[in-house]
């Protein structure tokens, strides 16, 4: 990950890399010192417990198995995606259900264990998903496609640390952070968008 490699270049001090199955929960029993976590805006889910700092905001956008009509088109919208069931990560889901409440429409939702169901069940057909613009770059799938969802909120991309008893660099990782993805934004184009608004790979040991 190119901004822990900037990090340890900065600062010198070694940092470990974590893919726990719930990054949140993982934070909050101290295995690791900090993750990157998604939340729909305006309403991010509320994580009490937990200082964050926003990085930058990304798009929504759906997952389809390409036999899907829908799938012939260049952007879907919520209601479309409304009319199957819709898979959902059990751990650490980017959305839920309630991403539909302003459409009138909830959609049947099926809970998968990890990122490998979920596109098995999106690429046979057995569900739709709704994702971050960055999985079209990170979780590729020659039987799934990639829509822009034309009327969703955007996700916000924050770093989140513990509150109380957080590691010794945790506000130093922060704002380096910040800073990084701001230099980002003037040398590439997507996914990112950056957001500057604050509340004060998961990286540990930061």
């Amino acid at each position: 990950m190119p901004l822990l490699q900037e990090w340890k270049r900065a600062r010198t001090g070694a940092v470990e890399l974590s893919r726990p199955p719930d990054p949140v929960a993982a934070l909050r029993r101290g295995a690791i010192d900090a993750a990157l976590v998604r939340g729909t805006s305006p309403s991010p889910r509320p994580l009490p417990d937990l200082a964050t700092a926003t990085l930058f905001t990304e798009r929504l956008v759906a997952a389809i198995a390409m036999e899907d009509p829908r799938a012939a088109k260049t952007s879907v919208t919520l209601p479309e995606l409304a009319d199957g069931p819709v898979a959902v990560c059990a751990t650490a889901p980017t959305v839920t259900d309630h991403l539909w409440d302003h459409t009138g429409r909830t959609p049947h939702t099926i809970s998968v264990a990890n990122t490998d169901e979920w596109l098995t069940r999106i690429s046979v057909g057995d569900a739709v998903g709704v994702t971050a613009e960055a999985t079209t770059y990170n979780q590729p799938a020659p039987d799934v496609a990639y829509r822009l969802i034309e009327d969703s909120p955007p996700v916000e991309v924050s770093l989140a640390w513990r509150a109380t008893d957080p590691h010794p660099q945790a506000h130093a990782f922060a704002e380096f952070a910040r800073d990084y993805f701001a230099r980002l934004l003037d040398t590439s184009t997507p996914p990112f968008s950056l957001n500057h608004g604050e509340n004060a790979e998961e990286p540990k040991a930061p």
